[in-house]
């Protein structure tokens, strides 16, 4: 088990990965260190599980090696909250195969589990059979504060396995070279850098780049290791065709508007660059579909983005298909930067200065507003603030329910 998962703050945990790849066995990995440690009542321990995750296994989350731990089925977010209202002592949350939940109130009831400071940890397959984010799963995959990805073994080549795909009546595991037809020499990835703001997302990005250029300088005649950098023109806090980290470290780049905008620098490349590099990601409109694409023709990836806006919500449906689609996601952190507090900050949290103070934003605001320091900072989730945001929700009274 990975010691991460149960750490506080970090409230809301995923295990992501294709069928056979252990998710369910982490999952009562987990519930058996919980219990074996003496410090958690079994009554503190709520499991669920859709009904179409490990059919042949009915009302219980079963590891590969038999352990099993009894789970109540449910078919909707509805059924899982009015199971814990019912366990107002309730603080550790397992749902099993989060996958199959097609009603977008999952993503609801789980943001309102993560708000009332429960533990959350889910399981489910990020793609589906097609190769596409499985239902909610990108959402589910923003909300998340940790993700874990699991890999199986493909049974048809032996190589690592994180797609599924269906054959006769069931899914197997497959890897990604067998699955889009990748050369085994330049197989394309995607890389997600992540985090809430002042976490160092575009430092960590230069690093990627600098590693980029010894690459290109290595192969200067093959446009798979060539790069093209890009960024949001929305991101204008620093120097205009440039991408600039908080310690102003840079690098050049174009600018774009949209995910139309950067396909169209894409074709019109020439000679072409197969990698393409994207900083504050969540801008860009429709970029979700254009790495789709370009990854499935060979192109690699590598972007920073918000997983979550200021009010603690899915940034939008771009991002949460790449991080279903990515081969790696570097989840970036910082300290909280509320007073007296050590936690580590995984939100961003926004202010408006009234009547001369400075005040924790309000749901209603809009999603995107310029500004730096004066407007923005990072907290821990016990310290992130939204006014008003209970009203928007139909869970919120889990954070009367718990002791």
């Amino acid at each position: 088990m990975d010691s991460a998962i149960l750490q506080r703050p970090l409230y809301l945990n995923m295990i992501y990965g294709p069928v056979k790849s252990g998710k369910s066995s982490e999952l009562v990995t987990i519930i058996s260190s919980l219990l074996k440690g003496g410090h958690v009542d079994e009554n503190k321990i709520e499991v669920f599980k859709h009904p179409s995750s490990d059919k042949e296994y009915k009302n219980v989350i079963r590891s590969k090696s038999g352990n099993e731990y009894p789970a109540t089925e449910a078919e909707t977010a509805e059924e899982i909250f009015n199971k814990i209202k019912k366990n107002p002592d309730s603080k550790y949350i397992f749902l099993g195969g989060i996958n199959f939940y097609e009603d977008k109130n999952i993503v609801k009831l789980v943001e309102a589990l993560r708000d009332s400071h429960r533990f959350v940890i889910m399981e489910g397959l990020n793609l589906n059979g097609e190769g596409e984010p499985y239902n909610h799963m990108g959402d589910l995959m923003c909300l998340a504060q940790y993700n874990v990805k699991k890999t199986a073994i493909s049974p048809k080549s032996g190589k690592t396995a994180d797609m599924s795909i269906k054959k006769g009546k069931e899914y197997i595991p497959i890897s990604r070279e067998e699955f889009f037809g990748f050369d085994d020499g330049k197989k394309p990835s995607i890389t997600a850098i992540v985090g809430p703001m002042y976490s160092s997302k575009t430092e960590t990005l230069l690093d990627e780049i600098a590693k980029l250029e010894l690459t290109e300088k290595a192969h200067p005649n093959d446009s798979f290791y060539q790069h093209a950098i890009f960024k949001s023109n929305i991101d204008t806090r620093y120097k205009e065709g440039e991408i600039t980290s908080h310690n102003l470290r840079s690098a050049p780049c174009q600018i774009i508007g949209s995910g139309k905008e950067l396909e169209e620098f894409i074709k019109a490349m020439n000679p072409q660059k197969k990698r393409i590099v994207v900083d504050e990601a969540q801008f860009v409109e429709g970029i979700g579909d254009v790495v789709d694409k370009y990854y499935r023709e060979g192109y690699s990836f590598i972007i920073t983005a918000l997983k979550r806006d200021y009010r603690g919500e899915p940034f939008n449906s771009d991002i949460g298909k790449i991080l279903c689609l990515a081969d790696d996601i570097i989840d970036r952190r910082c300290s909280c930067s509320h007073p007296g507090c050590d936690n580590i900050a995984t939100e961003t949290q926004r202010f408006i200065h009234q009547d001369g103070a400075k005040i924790a934003s309000s749901y209603d605001e809009p999603q995107v507003q310029q500004g730096a320091k004066e407007a923005y900072t990072s907290r821990c989730s016990d310290h992130h603030i939204v006014r008003g945001k209970d009203e928007h929700n139909p869970f919120s009274d889990l954070k009367n329910l718990i002791v």
